[in-house]
């Protein structure tokens, strides 16, 4: 018999197959890469090819530079390279109110101002105050948002999001149907007709698996929302494969009433419903009694913590959180910045780490990056496609600078990155493969502009709220 070779004409085929496959759009190089895989791959030296919004490899710098030619080479210089961050609970329309709440602030007091705030707001506001937070979340390393179903016109935030080139995932405004602990009646009325009709309004943006703005299922949470519209939400978002998120468990208060209204823990009862599973989406859970927590840890759900708020409102006075105790037996728990009152897009990490030191627990470095990548891109549905750097995956990658003196002695990258550096040294920030962070700076928007109109709208919607900002109050 002949030779087993391929005919002449098929090995040409094969090579010219083989040189089209080693093109690609992006290849960052030189990169310390946290790839947040199933085995947790720090390569030292390692690059990141990027084709058409998706990663199709990674691996050591020699290996790709010699498989590849790119349109864009990007040295990373020896900088820390990991996947985007993504935060699960970011009421994005409220942002331009950061600094209302200054002094000794209050839990009920703080529901009272940005009830005003919210009444006040319109849909230009809405749209200036995100397009901000989206512009500072991607300078911080943040390539994905979830607004929690707070913004009153949804496509103002999804048209921010677009803009920046963040993704975001959006919902119904409002969904709740009963006067709850600690909530008051805003421009939307507890009105369970209401919730049945806008139920699901927001899915149709998933039609799209490219899109970068998305819809998911959330009602307000914090006993406002009744056994129907709770099952009737979880239904529909199981129905949409999408998750169903909500606030829960915030504070002592809320926790009472809803132990007093169901003559049992709230996590027990909505376990009852059948409404807590794996794509079930808690965001807060600061009062948890031990049955709860095993239910938190068993059922695979997710818990989005704001350990600023947990601070910010003195609530770790009055119980100690589990949250912590949550991460360390492998619950899944992501991180949030909620409505950022005093702090900024990249400071969650860093109080985590010390809230989880306050009660005697310690979260390690691999785990805060577990809740800002894989756990957040979970809490979002997204796990399959964002939250890892893997060949497959959607291209949403954060390089950071090593020059930056936040960056020193750079002994432990991983460490100083998250805990020390923060936001400072991100340079460059890749969504599904576009750079929108260059050098430090929003390139996909005028970033002079964004906060400009920012700042106007602030002091509009201050001034009908009549509502005193931080720079006019005392000292």
């Amino acid at each position: 018999m002949g030779g087993t070779g391929v005919p002449a004409d098929g090995a040409a085929e094969s090579e010219n197959l083989d040189a089209m496959e080693r093109k690609c759009d992006v290849l960052i190089q030189h990169g310390r890469i946290v790839t947040m895989d199933s085995t947790r791959t720090v390569l030292a030296d390692g690059a990141v090819a990027v084709t058409a919004g998706r990663i199709v490899e990674v691996g050591s710098s020699d290996a790709l530079r010699r498989r590849y030619s790119a349109d864009h080479l990007l040295d990373a210089r020896g900088g820390l390279v990991h996947p985007g961050f993504m935060d699960p609970h970011c009421h994005v329309t409220y942002h331009s109110g950061r600094g209302l709440l200054v002094t000794n602030p209050d839990f009920a007091g703080s529901h009272s101002v940005f009830d005003s705030w919210a009444n006040e707001l319109s849909d230009d506001d809405e749209h200036d105050s995100a397009l901000a937070a989206f512009t500072e979340a991607l300078r911080c390393g943040f390539t994905g948002i979830q607004e929690p179903g707070t913004a009153m016109e949804p496509d103002a935030v999804a048209k921010a999001a677009e803009s920046a080139g963040i993704r975001c995932s959006v919902a119904d405004p409002h969904l709740w149907d009963q006067e709850g602990a600690s909530s008051t009646t805003r421009r939307v009325p507890f009105d369970h007709g209401r919730c049945a009709q806008l139920l699901g309004s927001q899915l149709w943006r998933n039609r799209d698996s490219d899109a970068l703005v998305r819809g998911h299922i959330a009602v307000y949470g914090l006993g406002t929302a009744s056994d129907e519209l709770l099952i009737a939400a979880k239904d529909c978002a199981r129905e949409n494969r999408v998750v169903f998120a909500s606030h829960q468990n915030l504070s002592a208060e809320d926790y009472t009433h809803d132990r007093e209204r169901f003559g049992m823990p709230p996590l027990a009862h909505f376990a009852d419903l059948g409404i807590i599973d794996q794509q079930t989406v808690f965001t807060h859970m600061n009062c948890l009694d031990e049955r709860e927590a095993d239910t938190v840890v068993a059922s695979g759900m997710s818990v989005v913590w704001n350990p600023t708020n947990y601070f910010f409102y003195g609530l770790n006075l009055e119980m100690a959180t589990r949250i912590p105790e949550l991460v360390k037996r492998g619950g899944r728990v992501a991180l949030c910045n909620d409505i950022a009152k005093a702090w900024g897009l990249a400071d969650e990490q860093f109080i985590a780490y010390f809230a989880a030191r306050s009660t005697g627990v310690a979260v390690s470095v691999s785990q805060l990056f577990e809740m800002l990548t894989l756990n957040g891109a979970r809490a979002m549905g997204m796990e399959d496609e964002v939250g890892s750097l893997e060949a497959g995956h959607r291209a949403d990658v954060v390089v950071h600078r090593t020059d930056h003196m936040l960056a020193q002695p750079n002994t432990a990258p991983e460490l100083q990155t998250l805990l020390v550096s923060r936001s400072a040294t991100v340079d460059t920030v890749l969504v599904a493969g576009r750079i929108v962070v260059e050098g430090g700076h929003c390139v996909s928007v005028d970033e002079e502009g964004v906060f400009s109109r920012a700042q106007a709208s602030a002091r509009r919607v201050a001034a009908r709220a009549r509502v005193t900002v931080a720079s006019d109050a005392s000292m």
